[in-house]
């Protein structure tokens, strides 16, 4: 990927995520939010030691759902890498389907899946907070989020003080 390229996609993805970059909230940019969040979440993310089969093993995505935006992650995550780690995306049908990812995202009609997820589960449904760890919502052109801690922790993921410290309420 051409050095300028990688440049606007890190510089997309922070503004996006923390900065609010004017992105027009239209549907076909939707995915393409989501998809940027959730890429930047894994710089934030610190799994349990036995998460991964070894140093070099990819960050596995699991997308419920929603082919549309796991095709997008996928042509986010081309040549992308944290940690040294590649991304594996995956769209599976059903949460049944998520064995072996490290990240799960499930949209409003399927978050009722998330109870059954064991990585980190993202939802866009504020009232599945409970039973997932983190939910998003997409608000014009920003990405607003809130953050199950107690369940994050008690799963023994970590997430960084920097992106809690902008987590919200959807209260």
């Amino acid at each position: 990927m051409p050095k300028l390229r990688v440049l606007f996609l890190v510089g997309l993805i922070a503004g996006v995520t923390f900065g609010g970059v004017a992105l027009r909230a239209e549907p076909a940019r939707d995915d393409q939010t989501r998809a940027t969040f959730l890429l930047l979440l894994t710089k934030y993310v610190t799994w349990p030691d036995n998460a991964f089969s070894s140093p070099s093993a990819p960050i596995v995505v699991a997308v419920v759902g929603n082919p549309r935006l796991a095709a997008t992650l996928e042509s986010l995550a081309t040549d992308q890498k944290v940690a040294g780690r590649g991304f594996d995306i995956r769209a599976v049908p059903d949460a049944s389907a998520t064995s072996g990812a490290h990240l799960v995202f499930v949209d409003e009609s399927q978050s009722g899946a998330l109870a059954s997820a064991s990585p980190l589960r993202i939802t866009e449904d504020p009232q599945k907070l409970a039973s997932t760890d983190i939910a998003i919502r997409l608000e014009g052109d920003r990405v607003a989020f809130a953050v199950n801690r107690k369940d994050v922790s008690r799963r023994g993921l970590k997430l960084s003080s920097k992106l809690l410290k902008l987590a919200s309420s959807f209260e």
